[in-house]
């Protein structure tokens, strides 16, 4: 379903625990991903290595979101954009 659904240009959110949940090949078509803190270093390198993430430093990039205590704070890449935002909550 997913799949099929990426080529009429709809849009799906995919709210998992673990990226290694998601299939690889839905990896491969991502467009933005957003990460709350908690995340695993391997599960972080996984995602940029199996998604279009990975243009970006991912060495950088992890030091970044490791920077982020907050639970409520976001880490969003937008790859074809190529932004990374960090939004802080605030509390």
């Amino acid at each position: 379903l997913l799949k099929k659904l990426r080529h009429f240009n709809i849009n799906v959110i995919i709210c998992v625990q673990t990226v290694k949940s998601i299939p690889k090949d839905i990896k491969r078509t991502l467009s933005d991903i957003i990460l709350f803190p908690g995340i695993s270093e391997d599960d972080f390198n996984d995602l940029m290595k199996e998604s279009p993430a990975g243009m970006f430093d991912k060495r950088k990039l992890w030091v970044e979101y490791k920077k982020i205590n907050d639970p409520q704070a976001m880490f969003a890449i937008h790859i074809k954009a190529r932004k990374i935002i960090i939004t802080l909550s605030k509390a």
